[in-house]
């Protein structure tokens, strides 16, 4: 994206850094190269909650009632995010010349709340990954040992 190089070795924090800043300070008249900036940009925050989601999946089962409630909500509001986001980008396509730095703007703080947020979601989760399971309820261990 613009001079800005991309290494997808490097951390997450650098990749999604490196590919958010370059789109702040595209004017009206470099609105296709903002936009396909825009669109890396975002692509590359779906692959990082694409993964994130198949790790939490995964990990499921292991996963005590109360982390996998917290997972389910981050993720829903990763995903409404995702949304907002998706709306700026259509106003930078689609927006007037007049209110080009607004939504160029508006972009760009998007973006940030929501890679923010996916970093945090990453590393609440990966925390509750660390932690010891949860006991299971009674209940759940005496199916178990029935076998229902």
């Amino acid at each position: 994206i613009g001079n800005v190089s991309f290494n997808s070795e490097a951390p997450i924090e650098q990749r999604l850094g490196a590919l958010a800043l370059p789109v702040g300070h595209y004017t009206v008249e470099r609105r296709d190269e903002a936009l396909a900036a825009a669109r890396r940009a975002t692509d590359e925050l779906d692959r990082q909650m694409e993964r994130l989601q198949a790790q939490m999946s995964e990990g499921w089962s292991r996963m005590g009632k109360a982390s996998r409630d917290r997972s389910e909500k981050a993720m829903a509001d990763l995903r409404a995010r995702r949304n907002a986001l998706a709306e700026w980008v259509g106003g930078m396509k689609h927006g007037s010349t007049g209110a080009w730095a607004t939504v160029r703007d508006g972009f760009a703080r998007s973006y940030d709340e929501l890679a923010v947020a996916l970093r945090k979601a990453r590393s609440d989760f990966e925390q509750a990954r660390r932690a010891k399971p949860a006991p299971k309820p009674a209940d759940e261990q005496q199916a178990d040992k029935t076998g229902r």
